[in-house]
C-alpha cells in the first residue's frame, strides 16, 4: 500500500510487469482496513487511465477486473456507487513505446474534487471524509480543501429536489469539522448565500458545531458585518462576552424580539452606549413600548430628538412634558412647537387628542406656534379649519391670517372689552371702526360701536374722523350717520370736519336713503347755526322736507330768524319763506 501511495504522489516510470505484479498483490490483500486507500487509487486511475500496449491487454484487464471485484466485496454500501463510476481505468495502444514502461503522474484535482463531492452529497459516510484527508497533500490542503468545500456547497444549492437538498446538507454538516467553518462562511459571503435552512439544520443536528459557528460570527468583525445574524435560528445573547457594535446590535434588536429586553437593559445601564438606544428608538420606534420610556431617563432634548425622527413620540413627549421637563415646561414649548410644525400630517390627530381635553398646556403651545414665526400654509389651513370660529384660539391663530380673514370673524367674536382689546392688538383702530359698520346684523354693529365709544383713549377724535372719511368715500353703510353724530357729540372740536362732511353728503343726495337721511337731519339740528347754513344749501323743496322731519331743527330755524332779520342772498330768502310757511302751518294745525 505504501507503494500505491508513493505512485499517486510522484511521477515515476515502472515496467508493465512490475505494475501488474503490484496490482495482483493489492487484490490479494484487500481488507476492511485498507479498502479506502485502494478505492482512492482506483479513482485516480479513472481520472488518469493507464496507457498500455495491446501486448499486455489480457494480463492487465484480468488484473484490474479482479481488483475491482474484490474491492466491491469489502466496500460499505454507501461507497459502492462511487466504485461503480470508475469505468475507464486503462487504454490500450499498438505503440512500441508502451511495451517497456508505464508513467505515473499526480492526479487531476478538479475532477477528483467534483467526483468526491458528488458522491459525498448523495452517499455520505464518515469513511469518505477519511479518504479525502488521505488524498490531499497536507502541505497544500488548506487551499485545496477550500475549493473542495466550495464545490460541495455549490452542488448542494443546485439540487432542485427539496428533500434531497436537505439530506445533502445533513450529510455535509456531519462530515465537516470546526476547522472548515471559516471556509463555509467565506463561501456564503462570496456567493451572497445566506441560507436559513442551512443554519437551522446545523442547529438541529449538531448544536456543538453550531456553537462554534456562533463564536466565529460574533467574535470576528469580518463576519459580524455580514448578514449571518439575521438568519441564525437561535443564540444566547451574552453582551458582556461578545463585543457587538451598534450595527450588529441593531440587527439583533430588529430581528430578535426575545433579546430586546436584554439589549434595552444593557444599553440603559451602559451610559456610554446610550446614544445607541436613542438611535434604535428613532429607527424602530414601533418595537418599543411606551411604558419603557420612563425607565430610560432621557432628557427633554433627547425626547425631542426622537420626536424629530418619529412623529408618534410627539404625543408621548407632550403628554408627559411636565415630568420630562418639570422645571422648564414653558421654555420647552418653543422647541417642541418647532418640531411639531415639521410634522404636518399628525397635527390634526394631535389636536384631537389634546385640544378636546381642554389641555391648558395645549393652548400655550398653540399660542407659541402661531405667534413665534410664520407657519407653513398647510399648517395654517389645518388650524383655520379647526379653530377659526373658536374664540379660545382665534386670536392666536389671527397672527397667521390676513386682514380679510380677521374681518370675517369680527362680528362673531367682538363681544366685550376684552375681545375688543385683542382685536386692537391685531388691527389698526380705524380698520376696526370701519369694519363694524359692515356687520350683517345691525344689532351687533351697534353693540360694537358702544364698546368703541367707551375707549376714547384708542378711538379718539383723529381715529373717528379718519374712520368717517374712509366710510364716506364709498357706499355709505346704514350706521354711517350714527357714527357721525356720536363723533360730533364726543368730540365737539370736530364740528368743522362734520360740516364739511355734511356738504359732501348733500352732493351725494343722502335723502335718497331713508335711514341715512334721518341721521342727516338729526345731525343738522345738533350743528345749530352751522347746520342752518348747510340747510340753506338745499333746494326749497328738499329744505321744507328736511325741516318737517325735525321739530328741533325747526326750533333752531325759528331762533335763527328771530336773531337774524336780514339773511342775504336767494338762499336766505328761500330759507325765510320755507321756515315761515312751516311755522304758519303748525300754528293753524294747533287751532
Amino acid at each position: 500500500m505504501n507503494e500505491i501511495k508513493r505512485l499517486m504522489k510522484e511521477n515515476e516510470i515502472v515496467s508493465p510487469d512490475t505494475y501488474i505484479s503490484l496490482l495482483n498483490d493489492v487484490s490479494e490483500n484487500i481488507n476492511k482496513k485498507n479498502y479506502l486507500d485502494i478505492l482512492t487509487f482506483v479513482v485516480y486511475l479513472n481520472e488518469k487511465p493507464i496507457e498500455i500496449s495491446t501486448e499486455n491487454e489480457n494480463k492487465f484487464k484480468s488484473c484490474i477486473d479482479n481488483l475491482i471485484s474484490k474491492l466491491n466485496d469489502v466496500l460499505p454500501r454507501d461507497l459502492k456507487p462511487l466504485l461503480a463510476k470508475q469505468t475507464g481505468l486503462y487504454v490500450f495502444h499498438d505503440n512500441e513505446t508502451l511495451k517497456n514502461d508505464i508513467k505515473t503522474t499526480n492526479m487531476a484535482l478538479n475532477s477528483m474534487i467534483s467526483l468526491i463531492s458528488t458522491t459525498l452529497i448523495k452517499y455520505t459516510t464518515k469513511e469518505i471524509e477519511n479518504m479525502i484527508y488521505f488524498y490531499f497533500n497536507p502541505n497544500s490542503r488548506k487551499e485545496i480543501h477550500y475549493d473542495f468545500i466550495k464545490d460541495i456547497l455549490s452542488q448542494i444549492y443546485e439540487i432542485e429536489d427539496k428533500q434531497e437538498k436537505f439530506r445533502s446538507m445533513i450529510n455535509f454538516i456531519n462530515v465537516h469539522s470546526k476547522k472548515e467553518i471559516f471556509r463555509v462562511l467565506n463561501y456564503f459571503i462570496h456567493n451572497s448565500i445566506y441560507d436559513k435552512i442551512y443554519f437551522l439544520t446545523l442547529y438541529l443536528i449538531n448544536k456543538t458545531l453550531y456553537e462554534e459557528y456562533l463564536n466565529i460570527i460574533f467574535n470576528e468583525s469580518y463576519y459580524k458585518r455580514a448578514s449571518f445574524i439575521e438568519i441564525l435560528p437561535h443564540f444566547d445573547l451574552d453582551l458582556e462576552k461578545y463585543d457587538f457594535n451598534s450595527e450588529i446590535l441593531h440587527k439583533i434588536f430588529q430581528t430578535r424580539p426575545l433579546h430586546r429586553p436584554k439589549i434595552v437593559d444593557y444599553l440603559t445601564k451602559n451610559t456610554r452606549k446610550k446614544i445607541w438606544l436613542l438611535c434604535f428608538i428613532e429607527e424602530m420606534y414601533d418595537l418599543f413600548d411606551e411604558s419603557q420610556f420612563k425607565k430610560f431617563g432621557f432628557s427633554f432634548d433627547e425626547h425631542l430628538k426622537i420626536a424629530s425622527k418619529n412623529s408618534k413620540h410627539l404625543f408621548y413627549t407632550f403628554k408627559n412634558l411636565k415630568e420630562i421637563a418639570p422645571e422648564h415646561v414653558e421654555k420647552a414649548l418653543g422647541p417642541f412647537a418647532n418640531v411639531l410644525t415639521t410634522h404636518e400630517n399628525i397635527i390634526p390627530s394631535f389636536c384631537d387628542e389634546f385640544e378636546m381635553t381642554e389641555n391648558l398646556l395645549f393652548k400655550d403651545l398653540f399660542q407659541i406656534m402661531c405667534t413665534s414665526k410664520k407657519l407653513p400654509e398647510n399648517v395654517v389651513k389645518i388650524f383655520t379649519d379647526r379653530f377659526y370660529s373658536d374664540e379660545n384660539y382665534f386670536f392666536e391663530l389671527a397672527q397667521q391670517l390676513n386682514k380679510n380673514q380677521i374681518f370675517d370673524q369680527m362680528e362673531n367674536l367682538l363681544k366685550n372689552e376684552e375681545s375688543l382689546l385683542r382685536f386692537i392688538a391685531l388691527l389698526q383702530p380705524v380698520e376696526i371702526y370701519c369694519q363694524i359698520h359692515y356687520f350683517k346684523n345691525m344689532k351687533n354693529s351697534i353693540a360694537a360701536s358702544q364698546l368703541i365709544k367707551q375707549r376714547k383713549d384708542v378711538f379718539n377724535e383723529q381715529v373717528s374722523c379718519e374712520t368717517i372719511r374712509k366710510l364716506s368715500s364709498g357706499d355709505l353703510p346704514p350706521l354711517f350717520m350714527r357714527t357721525v353724530i356720536v363723533t360730533l357729540l364726543n368730540f365737539p372740536n370736530c364740528k368743522t370736519f362734520v360740516c364739511e362732511l355734511m356738504i359732501h353728503l348733500i352732493q351725494k343726495q343722502i335723502w335718497k336713503d331713508e335711514r341715512l337721511y334721518s341721521g342727516f337731519v338729526k345731525c343738522l339740528s345738533i350743528l345749530e347755526n352751522e347746520g342752518i347754513n348747510i340747510l340753506m344749501m338745499l333746494s326749497e323743496e328738499q329744505m321744507l322736507e328736511t325741516i318737517r322731519r325735525s321739530g328741533a331743527l325747526l326750533d333752531n330755524c325759528e331762533k335763527y330768524l328771530n336773531k337774524n332779520t336780514f339773511i342775504p342772498g336767494n338762499a336766505g330768502n328761500i330759507f325765510k319763506r320755507v321756515v315761515r310757511r312751516e311755522l304758519n302751518r303748525i300754528r293753524r294745525a294747533r287751532k
